[in-house]
């Protein structure tokens, strides 16, 4: 019974590393699929990257803050002793760091618009706007991976 447990705990293993193998040998494909979507230069493309990088740190740490102000509020909301008002700060705090982050993003996009030429930024308003992950995620993930 062991070793049949031990050699299913092995493949599984066996398997998950090579799915993560797989998904790091294809980092920097929607980068390409970008740069040829949209006809970006070299320097467009590097910029863009750029951008993205600079942005994700403070991302990453507003998400960690909000992930733990929501984390709070839940804990709080099951404690009779925590007050009605308390509660109101909490959740204050948490909308606030939600509003933070997505102006954040969107001061990111602005930044990845200012890089586009007028057809450019059409086009890929165009192509987002029928995908339910777009670029910008696409990108965050490759950016994800460069560290």
């Amino acid at each position: 019974m062991n070793k049949i447990l031990l050699t299913t705990l092995f493949f599984s293993l066996l398997s998950a590393t090579s799915f993560a193998k797989g998904k790091r040998e294809g980092k920097g494909e929607s980068a390409q699929k970008m740069k040829a979507e949209l006809n970006l230069t070299d320097e467009q493309l590097d910029k863009i990257k750029e951008i993205r990088k600079s942005s994700k740190g403070s991302h990453k740490e507003m998400k960690e803050q909000m992930k733990a102000a929501r984390k709070d509020l839940q804990a709080s909301l099951g404690n009779p002793k925590v007050s009605a008002s308390e509660l109101q700060t909490k959740f204050s705090k948490l909308e606030s760091l939600k509003t933070e982050i997505s102006r954040k993003r969107f001061e990111t996009m602005l930044s990845i618009r200012s890089q586009l030429n007028e057809t450019q930024i059409a086009k890929f308003h165009e192509l987002r706007k029928g995908r339910q992950k777009g670029w910008g995620e696409e990108m965050k993930e490759d950016s994800d991976d460069e560290e």
